[in-house]
């Protein structure tokens, strides 16, 4: 493919076939550590989940999946070969499993990062969620091992129908790069969401964030927006 499959800033674009012995696909897609980020990314704004934002990975260029379904079930894999590292890329592996039913959620994921100067990141992740009627509550942890400095992201959130209009969502996040000095992005941070909804794929919404760094001044955001969800086959 022209540029070496390579597709840029493009949000996804991937081939792949699928059958009854799975579904393989390379190109830019989601990689297996979405089955944590998933149930904790609940709120309106793009950088969430908050913690697992600032460490892990959602979409990659250049990979190779494979996903197959056994029941309530996913297994999942993905590689990443792009021959840059040691030049600003990195090879990627990545596996996990995931149980979604209607009782609960487990997912448990591991990836293994290439870096620059032959340095690894080894990162294990498990989520659990669970929904009661109209409460539903998620946490997502992440251990992370990256040049043998430890650091984790920890992210709690639970959502709530006030009635048939209105949902509050409330979460709470902790990022640890390791870092104990002026140089770490160390936080913990805040969010709390009030959600009209006028139909079930058209909202508004207000959202207010607080990231309370630990060697940073504390950051603030207050959003005001509206949101329609719609899927399109064709």
């Amino acid at each position: 493919m022209k540029n070496d499959g390579d597709f840029g800033d493009a949000r996804k674009a991937y081939v792949g076939i699928k059958g009854s012995l799975g579904r393989v696909a390379i190109g830019k897609q989601a990689v297996t550590q979405e089955i944590i980020s998933n149930p904790v990314d609940i709120f309106n704004r793009s950088g969430t989940p908050i913690a697992y934002d600032s460490a892990g990975p959602f979409r990659l260029n250049n990979l190779v999946t494979y996903r197959k379904q056994f029941g309530d079930i996913l297994f999942s894999a993905d590689a990443q070969f792009d021959g840059n590292k040691g030049s600003g890329g990195s090879d990627f592996v990545n596996a996990g499993v995931c149980y979604k039913s209607d009782l609960i959620y487990i997912a448990a994921a591991f990836y293994n990062k290439e870096l620059e100067d032959d340095k690894d990141e080894n990162t294990l992740g498990v989520t659990i969620a669970k929904s009661f009627e109209s409460l539903y509550l998620a946490a997502a942890y992440q251990n992370i091992e990256k040049d043998n400095v430890d650091g984790s992201t920890l992210d709690v959130v639970a959502s709530y129908f006030i009635n048939e209009t209105y949902k509050i969502k409330l979460g709470v996040s902790k990022f640890d790069d390791g870092g104990n000095d002026i140089s770490s992005g160390n936080y913990n941070a805040y969010n709390t969401t009030l959600e009209w909804h006028k139909t079930p794929k058209f909202r508004t919404f207000i959202e207010y964030q607080v990231k309370d760094y630990e060697y940073r001044e504390t950051n603030d955001q207050i959003m005001v927006g509206m949101r329609y969800n719609f899927d399109y086959t064709f």
